[in-house]
């Protein structure tokens, strides 16, 4: 019985409604006045209601017209993102290329003050590990690439050419401690063998004791040995040492190229035995 009484509630309610509204219309047809009247006294009781709808139309309006907008704004910002990375990524691109025409550029100085033909390459790959030091350069067979043809940057000697492939050579550098070449001290011109050691220095050997020399002289290759040519810059001298026993002092040297950012070299054309020959005696 109690769950009855609710639901009569509600009949009762919903049908007090309809006779109000069906008064009110009877009164606007025999009595406009009291039509205007009554018309006031509904609208009084109606007026929350309908200011509340009018509220909540307007604010899922407001709501549905903020989130387009919020959108669009992010398609656009995702757009000029997209643009600002497209311009970042160009702009990337032309400093590199900046940047290796200023190598090339180096590298043709340098091959005109040797007065020597050369062909310029780029470092396509490395193996540097504890036992050996390689590079694999662009040009090989095709481009006239022979073993035995020194390599060098714009700083100094890189080393020779130990493997020719059609369109590719493998470079044995003179870090590696299987390199060895003639090599002048530039201001004494006291003559020595400068050795690799796998790491990022050399050794120069069968300097006499007495040699003069100083710490930060440059020292150069010799010419002898028909695959360096002569006057190339190899490192500078860091120490000797002059304790050990024999006729001979080992001394430090510090390579003048920087072999952890080669990516632009030459590689110089042989000596003619014409040439070797003077510059022995």
């Amino acid at each position: 019985m109690k769950q009855k009484e609710p639901k009569k509630n509600r009949i009762f309610i919903l049908s007090f409604v309809i006779l109000v509204s069906f008064s009110l219309l009877s009164i606007n047809i025999k009595d406009p006045e009291s039509a205007t009247t009554g018309s006031s006294f509904v609208g009084s009781l109606m007026a929350p209601l309908q200011s509340g709808v009018t509220s909540s139309t307007r604010l899922t309006t407001d709501v549905f017209s903020n989130y387009f907008w919020l959108v669009d704004v992010a398609k656009e910002n995702e757009k000029l993102r997209q643009e600002i990375s497209k311009y970042k990524k160009r702009e990337n691109e032309l400093l590199e290329k900046i940047k290796r025409y200023e190598r090339i550029a180096q590298l043709l100085k340098y091959s005109l003050k040797e007065r020597r033909p050369a062909i310029a390459a780029t470092v396509i790959g490395r193996d540097a590990t504890q036992w050996s030091h390689t590079i694999f350069l662009d040009k090989g067979a095709d481009h006239g690439v022979q073993i035995n043809q020194a390599v060098a940057s714009h700083e100094g000697v890189v080393g020779h050419v130990m493997e020719v492939m059609k369109s590719s050579s493998k470079v044995l550098l003179i870090l590696d401690n299987r390199s060895a070449m003639d090599a002048l001290l530039q201001n004494s011109r006291v003559t020595g063998v400068v050795q690799g050691t796998g790491q990022n220095q050399f050794i120069m050997k069968y300097v006499p004791k007495d040699a003069p020399l100083t710490v930060g002289e440059p020292v150069i290759t010799s010419g002898l040995g028909g695959i360096y040519p002569k006057g190339l810059k190899i490192g500078e001298v860091v120490r000797a040492n002059k304790t050990g026993q024999g006729l001979f002092q080992e001394i430090t040297l510090s390579p003048s190229a920087d072999f952890n950012r080669l990516e632009n070299v030459l590689i110089l054309s042989r000596p003619r035995v014409k040439e070797a020959s003077a510059e022995k005696s």
